[in-house]
């Protein structure tokens, strides 16, 4: 999106701004949203690394066991921290998205489509994902004590849903891309 403004080859972006502004203010208005949206989207591997990078520390000194989703754990809170900037990056990668459609940018690529499927796919893994590691974490989820605890069911769920649900969303996302592409 910052790369048509700067090659100014933008007009359907520039006139549906037009409207609600006059002069360079729109412009302005438009490359501060995109820096902030690059701001959402950038951060993640910054803030991950240095949630990673504390989760060995603090793992190596013995003041957090990784894994465990309580309330006394600083895994806990680096876990959300570091799903917070996933959902704030997510969050700035949607804004661009909903920019380019509303602007004609990517037209006749059912792009809303593809990018509702993509919406999905991350929350339901990210979601899930953290759940179930809570569920786990505190034995919720039934096991069979000797051989597997309920921590690694929880990691075997977790795999086993991404793993379909990527698979049930890449065949919707496969389907619809030769739908499109027979029409053509």
């Amino acid at each position: 999106m910052q790369r048509l403004l700067e090659e100014g080859s933008s007009d359907k972006v520039i006139s549906s701004f037009h409207n609600s502004a006059t002069g360079c203010d729109w412009l302005l208005h438009f490359r501060n949203r995109i820096l902030f949206f690059k701001f959402a989207v950038y951060q993640m591997p910054y803030v991950h690394s240095l949630m990673i990078f504390l989760v060995v520390v603090l793992s190596e000194s013995n003041y957090l066991e990784i894994g465990e989703m309580t309330i006394t754990n600083p895994y806990s809170y680096l876990e959300f921290i570091m799903l917070g900037s996933f959902y704030f990056g997510l969050w700035g990668t949607l804004m661009f998205f909903n920019l380019t459609y509303r602007h004609n940018l990517l037209t006749q690529n059912q792009f809303r489509f593809k990018s509702g499927i993509f919406k999905a796919a991350i929350f339901l893994i990210n979601t899930q994902g953290t759940l179930l590691e809570i569920l786990g974490t505190y034995d919720l989820i039934p096991c069979v004590r000797p051989h597997v605890s309920s921590l690694a069911l929880a990691y075997t769920f977790k795999n086993l849903l991404s793993l379909l649900e990527g698979l049930v969303l890449g065949i919707i996302n496969f389907a619809l891309h030769e739908q499109f592409h027979d029409h053509v």
